[in-house]
């Protein structure tokens, strides 16, 4: 029996692929060989993953967080800067980053609001909910700047973020 040239060439390719000796997914582009090899392709493409699964979280609209009520607030809600931490206040790591925000609103009570849904209490849970989101996240302007998982944010990365939409 004889195989029709076409389906063996594209048997081959599909063989070659499996075996990661050609990626046409990524245009040609070695992936890593090693567990620890880490390339500027994977580092991108990783971080291009983190902002579209940050930008899922986004509320419809800003005026669904302008309706929900906040478990404790602080500054100037209508400020240029609205922070809004949807957090376990129990976990240490959540606690204090919303310690770090707190002390920028502190520093800048005209410019800064502060909005904190505690996801341990049913009313913080509930408005969580209501804001769509489905995990803790810290959101400046209704833009996510800590989320998924929100225990990889540093202290000072939170604080820069915030520190950046104040100099907008």
């Amino acid at each position: 029996m004889r195989r029709d040239p076409v389906i063996s060439v594209l048997l081959v390719l599909s063989l070659l692929g499996l075996l990661g000796i050609v990626n046409l997914t990524l245009g040609g582009k070695k992936l890593p060989t090693t567990s620890g090899e880490h390339t500027q392709e994977r580092a991108h493409s990783l971080s291009i993953l983190a902002r579209e699964a940050e930008q899922s979280i986004t509320p419809s609209s800003l005026g669904t967080l302008a309706s929900l009520i906040p478990t404790k607030s602080l500054g100037n809600l209508r400020g240029k800067v609205v922070v809004d931490a949807f957090v376990s206040l129990s976990d240490r790591h959540q606690s204090q980053l919303v310690s770090v925000v707190e002390s920028l609103v502190k520093e800048y009570p005209q410019l800064m609001g502060l909005r904190i849904f505690d996801a341990d209490t049913p009313e913080g849970l509930r408005e969580r909910t209501r804001a769509g989101i489905a995990a803790p996240g810290i959101l400046v302007n209704g833009e996510p700047i800590a989320y998924k998982p929100i225990a990889q944010y540093t202290l000072s990365e939170v604080k820069e973020k915030v520190l950046a939409a104040l100099k907008k």
